[in-house]
């Protein structure tokens, strides 16, 4: 059966069907009868494979627990398989499928994909608790007070690497420090990371890594999903969504979100909360257009958001700016709309033309005892991309056009920081694919800022299939950002230290370069995976804030040429026996920069962690269980030693554990989750300094570098109306 027309350069496009069902079947393997070529299908049962050889080829596709298809492929159209099962399914429907983390072996950056089985495996309320079972993303809260949360790839904060929806910007700007939590998970159908820099069609911003959000497609989403949570800590949660195609060419779908924290808690027992009181309504709706020459997809999104933290005993009508009681408030409104349209070439389908483009209006108003800040950032993107071959399908390239425009309006307290971003640009990224052992990625892109003259960014991405079974990845190049002092050290406003920015802030640009070496092999008679990589970033320049100077004080200055982070990452994969798979990881961080006039470890960042995952499943995936461990090595904390001595803290933390559970039920249209996380209630001692005497200058809740809540016990569902 033929449908649609492929629109991939010099690829066989289709997708994998399971008969009984009518369900795609992600993880299955397609690869041409002479062994030219091989890939997997993805999270939504869609596979793209290269064309090496003139048509007519055969093309086989098999995954375990199905019988094995072999099909003729004899022109460009597009391809749909229904494999048949080897033994019945009677009538439970499948949800995800028997793969939670696929790994490309095709591609020639090293590329891991996150899909909705591996996060089904935890809470997976939003972005920010997407990486629970993950090891090269690591989430961390940036203080004790607003239960704000930021990523970390290779030992350094998140803003170095490039978080996308769907390749356009999702993460950054004003949303750099709650947006995390603006992303339900249930929404997001899978999250694909890459290490090192990214490719220059997406931006100059890439330093670290990219992490690409895929959300839910309407044409090809359940036509209802709901999905409730509950933890005894007062946190609830309700996400509902809707799809359905209004004619053959025309879909659409509403994802509505609606969460609160509803109890005051204080495990540690220090008078402050734990976590503020919240109040957050998220709705997102989505429109498809497909026909045989155009794909044209659109959306609009709305977030409303609201916070109230500090002392137990604070009331907001009450005590709000004056010495009563500590109190914190944050009040969000983020307004986003967003247009990606493919022209299609059905007689050239390496050819292709898109066009990306984003508005958001993202306002803050917050308040800290007496310090506010207020922000706003009006932004617009536009990526024009086209992509063809020179010659033969050995030589692709991409080209195209990009602008960004972002103006910030921020005010802490009668200090602005006001700031309005023009960047028009241009790249060029040339793919050559000498056979299947050799691939390389060159890229450059060059923009001008109005503010800052020409960002120049080149990059460079190789594959190379040393032996059956053996990869190795190399990648290098620069990138360049512009920070935002306050949205991105959110510590600054939760302490009473004050802000001295010594000097004319320039962008941050930074080289990287990586090696990653990718083995898969039998390990008695079963599958198994080695992945190490190390990647080293060196700036050239990066904005410090140095907390090191003074306990009284934050210091933001120019880094020129002293810092720099080294990242070692090793991790094991494999299926101990029948359905019980096992994952190991061990990562060291090497990250130093000039603190107080030395050259010291980064503040907060382990040098050694460890991770262990778990995951059992019974046949069909009825019965789930999962476990998470994580061990955490000495950091280093910036002295106190300024302070009186009752508000002294160590200049190191302790190694520590973080142990996380869950068992899933599934039936037939539903399934149910309990979990917990932080089983062994490790807290840290003292998050909050001077936390009795919030108005004194010694108060501070940013230097925070473990778990501020104990144990957390919850409660799930998910049920799905094909």
């Amino acid at each position: 059966m033929m449908f649609g027309a492929a629109v991939s350069a010099q690829n066989i496009k289709g997708k994998v069907y399971i008969e009984s069902l009518g369900e795609s079947l992600p993880g299955a393997t397609v690869y041409w009868q002479d062994g030219s070529k091989n890939t997997q299908t993805d999270t939504s049962g869609f596979f793209e494979i290269s064309l090496i050889h003139p048509l007519p080829q055969k093309l086989i596709i098999s995954f375990t627990g199905f019988l094995a298809d072999t099909i003729t492929v004899e022109s460009l159209l597009d391809i749909s398989v229904k494999l048949k099962e080897q033994v019945s399914l009677k009538e439970l429907e499948i949800e995800g499928s028997s793969v939670s983390i696929l790994l490309n072996k095709m591609s020639t950056v090293n590329m891991q994909t996150i899909t909705v089985k591996e996060l089904a495996k935890a809470a997976c309320c939003n972005l920010s608790e997407s990486f629970e079972t993950n090891a090269s993303v690591d989430v961390n809260f940036t203080n004790a007070a607003t239960g704000a949360r930021q990523i970390q790839m290779l030992g350094l904060d998140g803003v170095y690497s490039q978080i996308l929806s769907e390749n356009f910007p999702a993460i950054r700007g004003l949303s750099a420090s709650y947006g995390l939590g603006f992303i339900p998970g249930p929404w997001i159908n899978s999250i694909q990371i890459s290490k090192g820099v990214g490719s220059v069609v997406n931006g100059y911003e890439s330093v670290t890594g990219l992490i690409n959000l895929e959300y839910l497609k309407p044409d090809d989403a359940s036509k209802w999903f709901f999905n409730g949570y509950l933890n005894h800590q007062g946190r609830a949660e309700l996400n509902v969504h809707r799809a359905g195609k209004l004619n053959s060419k025309w879909s659409t779908m509403l994802l509505a979100h609606g969460s609160s924290v509803n109890f005051k808690n204080d495990f540690n027992k220090d008078d402050f909360m734990d976590q503020p009181l919240s109040k957050q309504l998220n709705v997102f709706n989505r429109w498809k257009y497909k026909s045989e020459r155009i794909v044209w997809q659109l959306g609009l999104k709305a977030v409303h958001d609201g916070k109230t933290g500090g002392q137990l005993k604070f009331d907001d009508k009450r005590d709000y700016f004056t010495t009563n009681n500590f109190g914190i408030g944050i009040k969000t409104r983020q307004y986003e709309g967003f247009s990606k349209l493919g022209f299609l070439f059905p007689k050239t389908p390496y050819r292709g033309l898109g066009i990306i483009t984003n508005v958001r209006k993202h306002n803050i108003d917050s308040y800290y005892g007496f310090k506010t800040y207020t922000g706003n950032e009006d932004m617009a993107y536009v990526n024009v991309i086209y992509q063809d071959i020179i010659g033969n399908t050995n030589h692709s390239y991409k080209a195209g056009l990009s602008y960004l425009y972002d103006n910030f309006k921020q005010y802490y307290g009668a200090m602005p920081f006001n700031r309005k971003e023009s960047v028009p640009g241009a790249y060029a990224e040339y793919t050559y694919t000498k056979n299947q052992r050799f691939n390389s990625i060159l890229g450059f892109r060059a923009d001008y800022h109005n503010l800052y003259g020409w960002l120049l960014n080149p990059r460079l991405h190789v594959k190379l299939d040393v032996f059956n079974g053996t990869s190795l990845r190399l990648a290098a190049g620069t990138g360049t950002r512009v920070a935002n002092i306050l949205v991105e050290n959110a510590s600054i406003l939760a302490s009473a230290r004050t802000l001295y920015v010594m000097e004319k802030l320039l962008p941050e640009k930074a080289m990287n370069a990586g090696a990653s070496l990718t083995q898969t092999f039998s390990l008695l008679g079963r599958d198994a995976s080695l992945v190490i990589d190390y990647f080293y970033t060196h700036f050239l320049n990066q904005v410090i804030a140095d907390l090191d100077v003074s306990a009284r004080k934050v210091i933001v200055h120019n880094l020129r040429d002293k810092s720099y982070s080294g990242a070692l990452q090793t991790e094991f994969n494999y299926e101990l026996i029948k359905h019980l798979d096992l994952r190991i990881a061990y990562k060291y961080y090497d990250v130093k920069a000039m603190y107080n006039g030395f050259m010291q470890d980064r503040p907060f960042i382990s040098k050694h962690r460890a991770f262990v995952n778990f995951a059992y499943a019974t046949q069909y995936d009825i019965w789930k269980f999962d476990l998470t461990a994580k061990w955490f090595g000495l950091s280093r904390i910036p002295s106190t030693e300024e302070n009186v001595h009752q508000y002294h803290t160590s200049t190191s933390a302790p190694p520590y554990y973080l142990l996380n559970a869950q068992i899933t039920k599934a039936f037939k249209k539903f399934e149910i989750y309990l979990g917990a996380e932080n089983i062994l209630n490790y807290m840290q001692h003292m998050p909050v300094i001077a936390a009795d005497q919030p108005f004194s200058p010694y108060f501070d809740a940013s230097m925070i570098w473990g778990p501020t809540m104990g144990s957390t016990l919850y409660l799930g569902f998910r049920m799905t109306i094909k």
